[in-house]
């Protein structure tokens, strides 16, 4: 009796697990992993929770599309107004995504979502009907940020990216 609960349990908690999947990211046209970004804000941000303007850059890493065997990578740029302070999130809004993919090919998403906190980081919105995704882990210091957001405020963000999902 108590295996066949255990059985049970299991299969229930592994069909629960892979119904969890989104279908955007298994019917996605684009996939990228590994990269960087870059985010600069300004003003600082501080302990007051204020509006701060966000520009970002990065590198989208490896990417593999669907429909285009000439896009092997691409390069992005955020621009955005948020609401952030210390101790965070940092900057919570919205702002406009453009990437630059590896044929040249450039598309404009012109209403994102964008959190930056202490630990993790991502960009969200819809393209054409599509969920697009960018997630990814702060590679800027916990004591760095600390003592930015004690002074003149936090300034400069940086974070590896995770995953990039089109």
């Amino acid at each position: 009796m108590r295996a066949t609960a255990i059985a049970t349990t299991a299969i229930l908690w592994l069909s629960g697990i892979a119904s969890i999947t989104p279908l955007s990211v298994v019917n996605a046209d684009v996939k990228c992993y590994g990269g960087a970004f870059n985010a600069q804000f300004n003003p600082g941000v501080t302990f007051k929770n204020q509006t701060i303007q966000v520009a970002a850059s990065g590198d989208l890493g490896v990417c593999q599309s669907s429909e285009s065997s000439k896009i092997t990578g691409g390069a992005f740029n955020f621009v955005g107004s948020n609401m952030g302070s210390c101790p965070g999130p940092f900057a919570v809004g919205y702002g406009e995504l453009q990437i630059k993919w590896s044929d040249e090919s450039i598309i404009t998403i012109p209403q994102m979502s964008f959190k930056a906190e202490a630990f993790t980081w991502s960009l969200d919105g819809q393209f054409e009907g599509k969920n697009v995704s960018v997630n990814g882990r702060a590679t800027i210091s916990p004591i760095d940020i600390g003592a930015q957001c004690a002074t003149s405020g936090l300034t400069n963000y940086a974070g590896s990216i995770d995953a990039f999902v089109f």
